[in-house]
């Protein structure tokens, strides 16, 4: 490289020194770049080594101590002996009419047995108001197959989702007891009964219809309600 004409052309002594060490700089990363690259892995040798044992001279051991076994003792098993445990499992006992328990007979009257005390009943009676009838839609069918499942649901005019109990009355209607109140199905339409209409809870836990026709609601802490229709 040639300074001088450098000089002559017009630069400066500090940018020409600045060329300089750029130049340097960039000749050692490219050298040692080269280098790292032709780096050769040396080869690995196999070989084995012999080992011997450690051999311990006899002066500086001591013998063994032998100890004799005597006889072994004989002891001689008892009989086992069968200990009865508080158990629910018993022996069968042999078929016959001996083991049979016969059962105690024992009226209300009599040996001390007191009569069942009769509470007369107090009725509440509320005249029932006109319930809220909605329109059935048609009932949701997964696929279209006459044979599949088919439900019911709010989708389809149901106060609530949860079905507690249900019965057929002597008419063909279907009651449903729900968490919101009971439904009344008559093939076409729901009618609603809550406590707006009369009911004590609108949980309805049991649903049932005696000889009369009168339908009877158990109900979550509101007591039990008869529905005569009216």
């Amino acid at each position: 490289m040639e300074i001088y004409p450098l000089l002559n052309s017009g630069f400066s002594k500090s940018r020409l020194y600045t060329f300089c060490i750029i130049i340097v700089l960039h000749s050692l990363v490219f050298y040692s770049c080269k280098n790292s690259s032709e780096v050769k892995v040396s080869e690995q040798t196999n070989f084995s080594v012999k080992t011997e044992g450690r051999f311990l001279n006899t002066d500086s051991v001591g013998k063994p101590v032998i100890i004799p076994a005597g006889k072994p003792v004989i002891v001689n098993v008892k009989k086992s002996k069968e200990l009865l445990v508080n158990s629910i499992i018993k022996k069968a006992l042999s078929p016959g009419d001996d083991f049979i328990i016969k059962p105690k007979v024992i009226i209300p009257g009599t040996n001390g047995l007191k009569l069942p005390a009769k509470i007369e009943v107090t009725e509440n009676p509320l005249l029932c108001k006109a319930p809220d009838v909605i329109v059935a839609k048609d009932a949701y069918v997964k696929d279209i197959n006459p044979y599949n499942f088919s439900s019911f649901s709010k989708l389809q005019g149901l106060r609530h989702d949860q079905i507690r109990s249900m019965i057929q009355d002597n008419l063909g209607n279907l009651w449903l007891g729900t968490d919101d109140g009971l439904t009344r199905y008559d093939g076409k339409f729901f009618s609603h009964f809550t406590t707006s209409q009369g009911l004590l809870n609108n949980l309805i836990l049991s649903v049932f219809q005696d000889s009369a026709g009168n339908i009877w609601f158990g109900t979550f802490r509101g007591g039990v309600t008869r529905f005569d229709g009216k």
